[in-house]
């Protein structure tokens, strides 16, 4: 008995290691029937690539340094160009999110459970070098590349997705002893993103982040002139000044933000005169912001016009200068850059130079007759009488809130009218701004007529300019926090439900602007189309503008109460619930048409609606009954002013329209997007 027993144990056992032998068998199996599927995806898109190679125009087909190459998004250009037409900004668009997503699948076709075999050579997963997809550089390029960029062995890489590339092309010469870690004098720009190359996000650039903080001072004074509107009874003619004032300030500083983002989005510098001609750059800047006064602001007595607009004008020539080193110099596709760089002087920099160059000759005359005024004796911007009227307006009781400068210049802005020529300089400024959107959008929509977009357009680092208009906004956000905390404090109730209301505002604010980007980076608004890159740019500048005056109305609030609590007389508050109404109402539009430029009007309006089992459209109730709300909020919000004056109750108000909105937009999430 005791042997039958061992004998039908050892059975049960052998039984139990061959069904065990027969799973990983069906295991095996599985992962070659995986393996075999990857495989035969990864052929078919190479087939496609090839099928493609014949259908694209004859000058992609050459390699030379003056045509196009025809790899990566080359291919996808060509498939997504209707017969008969060239490649449009759209096309490159549409083809870019493909090249991203042959680039993901890619991706995992490597990463395979059977990516490595026991035989040693060529791994089962790693992708065949076809040159079907992958990056041609010249050898100028390579030199650069791995001076400015390998040659930085201990600093934050900026291109790591080159500096992978060069290491799988050139592995021999990224050797130590090769690269001695010094940054050369001078290197020619490189193109950053290459028609062949896909989107990789760089690393965060410590730069970018510092400079960044010129702005957060620069939105700081930008404030200081809407708080200006506020001046005595808020008259037609301070509320003119301070709207020239301010677009004449603003403009020229987003102009440069913004041209030094596309410029970074495209190119990539690392040598010691690129970062000296940054850091002149940003003097200019500092110079400007510095410059940015209070009322009295174009007082031709002082030199802050004159000197504001010199250092804007400085600036624009050395951002022109560097536009002719791409010119001349830069390395990629001389096609493309030449003729974008020409399009940057046509339609930006040519009228912006000539705006900025008549600006200043005119501050900088005004200042030397104002000087030569007053060497004789005369003050040309105070009289008299001006000075009179001033001290029996104050005299009187009436109030007349300066906020800085001299006895002179408070009478310089306590007397003039709407409008007189010392404000040209600043008005012509303003008129650059202006002037540069309506060029830029002709720019967008009539430049597709000059032929294929690989000839024009030098392609950018959406990824990278995503999440720069991203970092600025939350800059102008902080701005708020600034507003809320960087004022003199007073211990009464309504003070504190100011401070705590607003911080919880501005941060209710910045889970809204977080929630009106999607998730998918690849149906951000700058990848849909150029009507709506447009859109999202001007979408953003509104909100960067609302943002200022938004942060700015709480300091008027708050600075309003320590004055009646100092000085125990009762303040009117209703020009300061205008402007906080104004400016909350201009947020809130701005932030829900920034999260629908994402989608377009068509689909934003194809929300409301729903099919049916006959797939026939009826209305989408809970999406409806949202928008209806919003709506609502939204009407409330322009209308809070009539409502109630009181800085508490306008503060606890705006908190609720913040909040109201975040829970419509999780409703969205819910209603809209899990449902698709």
């Amino acid at each position: 008995d005791g042997e039958i027993d061992k004998e039908k144990t050892c059975v049960s056992e052998r039984d139990e290691a061959i069904a065990a032998l027969i799973r990983q068998l069906r295991e095996k199996d599985a992962l070659i029937a995986e393996k075999d599927a990857l495989i035969a995806e990864k052929d078919a898109m190479l087939a496609e690539e090839k099928d493609e190679i014949k259908s694209l125009p004859s000058h992609c087909g050459e390699d030379d340094e003056f045509t196009h190459h025809a790899h990566g998004l080359g291919f996808e250009v060509a498939g997504s160009v209707r017969n008969g037409t060239v490649a449009t900004f759209d096309d490159y668009l549409h083809a870019q999110k493909k090249l991203r997503s042959k680039s993901h699948r890619s991706q995992k076709w490597k990463s395979s459970t059977l990516s490595t075999n026991d035989g040693g050579g060529e791994t089962a997963g790693e992708m065949p070098n076809d040159g079907g997809g992958g990056m041609v550089r010249t050898a100028e390029e390579m030199r650069v590349i791995r001076e400015s960029i390998l040659g930085r062995r201990g600093a934050v890489v900026q291109w790591d997705n080159i500096n992978i590339d060069v290491c799988q092309l050139d592995g021999d010469e990224t050797d130590d002893h090769h690269h001695n870690g010094n940054i050369a004098w001078y290197l020619p720009p490189v193109q950053r993103q290459r028609w062949c190359d896909d989107q990789t996000l760089p690393h965060v650039n410590w730069g970018d982040l510092f400079f960044d903080l010129f702005y957060v001072a620069a939105a700081y004074n930008l404030g200081v002139l809407v708080l200006a509107a506020t001046e005595g009874n808020g008259g037609s003619e301070i509320i003119l000044r301070v709207f020239l004032y301010f677009f004449g300030s603003l403009g020229p500083l987003w102009t440069c933000w913004e041209a030094q983002t596309f410029y970074a989005s495209r190119y990539v510098t690392n040598d010691y005169f690129h970062r000296f001609v940054e850091i002149i750059r940003y003097v200019c800047v500092g110079a400007a912001i510095y410059n940015i006064k209070f009322v009295s602001f174009s007082n031709p007595a002082s030199d802050s016009v004159m000197m504001f607009t010199l250092t804007m004008l400085l600036e624009l020539i050395m951002s022109m200068g560097l536009g002719l080193e791409l010119y001349h110099k830069a390395i990629g596709d001389k096609i493309s850059i030449k003729n974008h760089t020409c399009d940057d002087f046509r339609f930006r920099n040519g009228a912006l130079f000539a705006l900025y160059l008549a600006a200043f000759i005119i501050a900088a005359v005004q200042y030397v007759q104002s000087s030569k005024g007053q060497e004789g004796g005369l003050h040309p911007s105070v009289d008299d009488s001006a000075v009179t009227k001033y001290e029996n307006a104050t005299n009187d009781g009436k109030e007349h809130r300066v906020l800085g400068g001299t006895s002179h210049e408070e009478a310089y802005s306590a007397d003039r009218p709407k409008w007189d020529i010392h404000d040209l300089p600043l008005t012509l400024t303003a008129a650059a701004f202006f002037l540069r959107f309506i060029l830029s959008s002709i720019r967008f929509h009539y430049r597709g007529r000059k032929g294929d977009v690989r000839d024009w357009y030098v392609p950018a680092n959406i990824d990278y300019l995503i999440h720069r208009y991203g970092e600025f906004v939350m800059l102008m956000i902080g701005e708020g926090v600034l507003s809320l905390l960087i004022v003199h404090t007073v211990e009464t109730r309504e003070y504190d439900v100011v401070v705590f209301c607003g911080i919880v505002t501005i941060i209710f604010l910045f889970v809204l602007k977080t929630e009106s980007e999607p998730s998918d980076p690849s149906t951000h608004a700058l990848w849909r189309s150029s009507v709506a890159v447009m859109s999202y740019r001007f979408f953003t500048q509104s909100l960067t503008i609302c943002l200022i005056g938004f942060g700015v109305s709480y300091k008027s609030f708050l600075y309003e109460i320590y004055r009646e609590d100092i000085d125990h007389k009762e303040v009117n508050y209703l020009l300061e619930s205008k402007i906080f109404s104004g400016f909350l109402t201009g947020v809130i539009l701005s932030l829900e048409l920034m999260n629908s430029s994402h989608y377009g009007l068509e689909k934003s309006i194809g929300f409301l609606f729903q099919a049916d089992d006959e797939d026939k459209k009826k209305l989408n109730f809970p999406v409806a009954i949202i928008a209806v709300v919003k709506v609502g909020i939204t009407f409330f919000c322009v209308t809070l002013f009539t409502w109630t004056n009181e800085p508490d109750t306008l503060a606890v108000m705006g908190l609720l329209i913040v909040v109201a909105l975040s829970v419509t937009r999780v409703l969205d999430t819910i209603f809209i997007h899990e449902t698709e």
